[in-house]
């Protein structure tokens, strides 16, 4: 018998040579977060709450966005916040357009262990694209909205801003994960539909041995004089039939 990683579980508390409690039962943020990952997508809760971290322009006119409550998880890890939060922006370049990404940053290196709002800075182009998300095993983000920075603009409304929360390619919903991998099914039918074909082609070439064989016997039996032979198998018949006639007449 061996046993899994498993939770949650009550733990007996004992204590150590040093008086330190122990708790026979105990796991780290690593198992939970392996289960919320393997249950549920990466993104940010919608579910009946539409503006779940919907990010807005500031109503003062400067170049800042407000990114509105919500939860999140991402990778296992969950994250949110109760009120509204203000994001200065970045400059804006002073000859060329630029798209910014406001996203939601999951850092697990050792000094932060946390979950951040933050501003993805884009490169000015003359056709700008939005920058790429960091997504490492230390580092992830999910990206709430691409913002257009118009050159040496100094305000941001709210045709600059571009939701990207429904894209599942840099954001999305949480949802339970549905999509199923089949591969090994797959595998194990196609297995089942060689060894059938295989099974098939031995039996199609043993009936062919048996057709063969029946068609040379009745080739035989036409040879020579054909009226001959079948004169001689219907005698042969008639033959059988009288004895069986004579049998059954008492």
């Amino acid at each position: 018998m061996q046993a899994l990683t498993a939770f949650p579980f009550t733990s007996e508390l004992t204590y150590d040579a040093k008086g330190w409690p122990q708790l026979d039962r105990a796991v780290d943020a690593a198992v939970l977060r392996k289960c919320l990952s393997n249950y549920y997508n990466d993104g940010v809760f919608a579910t009946n709450w539409s503006s779940c971290f919907q990010v807005t322009a500031a109503d003062d006119g400067t170049a800042s966005v407000i990114v509105k409550p919500g939860v999140a998880l991402v990778r296992g890890a969950t994250g949110y916040t109760e009120v509204d939060t203000a994001i200065v922006m970045p400059d804006a370049d002073d000859s060329l357009p630029r798209i910014d990404t406001v996203v939601i940053r999951l850092n697990d290196n050792t000094d932060y262990r946390n979950m951040y709002l933050d501003v993805i800075e884009g490169t000015a182009a003359s056709a700008p694209v939005a920058p790429a998300l960091t997504q490492t095993d230390s580092i992830y983000e999910i990206g709430l909205a691409n913002i257009y920075r118009t050159a040496n603009s100094t305000s941001i409304s709210g045709s600059n801003i571009t939701d990207t929360r429904q894209d599942s390619s840099r954001c999305g919903y949480v949802t339970a994960i549905t999509k199923l991998d089949t591969s090994t099914l797959m595998a194990q039918l196609n297995s089942y539909y060689i060894e059938f074909q295989s099974d098939s082609a031995s039996w199609m070439e043993q009936k062919k041995v048996e057709f063969d064989e029946w068609l040379n016997t009745l080739k035989n039996q036409l040879s020579g004089d054909v009226a001959a032979n079948l004169q001689q198998q219907i005698n042969d018949i008639v033959e059988l039939t009288d004895e069986e006639v004579d049998e059954a007449t008492p």
